[in-house]
């Protein structure tokens, strides 16, 4: 069944390019409201479908429409139908021919092609592509450098996105995705690159470093913190990164009330266990701060 459709949709998608003259009898204000909502709604088949029936209908933007075809059934998660579709669209405008790319790199991306989405997307935006485009090339070449465990690459990538994003929740969630990239990458290497990117860049990764190194030093980490703040006053990270990363060093030294040492105080293993007896006391004695109750 599911063959058969993409197989009508195929054809009308064809007919679409090969019917230049047809004309729609009324030309909508805004021809993609009803996709749109569909994709909003999450239903991308039946927006696929509307798509379908927008290039039939306005045969100038067919191409367009083909693209939004391919572009929902990869939401829809059906790959090989949308990859066909795309073996398909004549894509002469450079525009066009972009967001082919971008398309079958999320594709290889979904099916763990890292290497070749980062081939498909060797390519720049031109004056005229639109922040929604700019934004999807970001977002799927920063999936391309984490499945090749680039995670700096991978990070500057969701960085440039986020100046497209306009939805709250995407921009926290990249946030987050930043993040994540971000710690996942050597503290050296980290340090050798402070100083080499852009302010707001630079300013990731010596927030990073701070987490790395300082965690644990709960006093140091609060001046480097407040530091960081002022130096960089209103970025992204502020405030949601800065207290979570409070947070965890604060949980990170809790030290407990109570502790308990078992050892085997006989048997073959008398001597050693009194060893760590002795050695455990004498610790716990020289020990400045509070002393948890044995």
């Amino acid at each position: 069944m599911r063959t058969a459709l993409f197989c009508i949709i195929l054809a009308l998608l064809c007919q679409a390019c090969n019917d230049p003259g047809r004309k729609p009898d009324k030309v909508a204000v805004n021809p993609e409201a009803g996709a749109q909502q569909l994709i909003v709604a999450g239903n991308y088949l039946a927006a696929a479908d509307e798509y379908v029936r927008l290039a039939s209908l306005y045969p100038k933007n067919a191409v367009y429409y083909q693209l939004k075809t391919a572009d929902s059934l990869i939401r829809a998660r059906q790959l090989t139908q949308a990859k066909d579709i795309l073996s398909h669209v004549d894509a002469r405008k450079y525009s066009d021919g972009f967001y082919r790319n971008i398309l079958l790199a999320d594709i290889a991306v979904q099916q763990n092609q890292g290497r070749a989405a980062l081939k498909l997307l060797s390519i720049n935006a031109d004056t005229h592509t639109s922040a929604d485009l700019r934004a999807l090339f970001h977002d799927v070449k920063a999936q391309a450098w984490e499945l090749s465990f680039n995670f700096i690459n991978a990070s500057e990538e969701r960085i440039k996105l986020d100046s497209y994003l306009l939805d709250p929740l995407n921009r926290r969630h990249n946030i987050k995705l930043i993040w994540e990239d971000l710690n996942r990458v050597n503290p050296k290497v980290l340090g050798d690159l402070r100083g080499s990117r852009s302010l707001t860049t630079n300013a990731w990764f010596e927030l990073a470093l701070i987490n790395q190194t300082m965690l644990f030093k709960p006093n140091l980490l609060k001046q480097s913190l407040a530091s960081w703040i002022e130096q960089y006053p209103g970025h992204l990270a502020t405030p949601t990164i800065t207290n979570e990363i409070l947070a965890l060093s604060e949980q990170a030294v809790l030290l407990p009330t109570h502790i308990a040492l078992l050892l085997p105080l006989n048997g073959q293993y008398e001597k050693t266990a009194h060893a760590i007896r002795d050695g455990f006391l004498t610790a716990w004695y020289e020990e400045n701060g509070t002393r948890p109750l044995i």
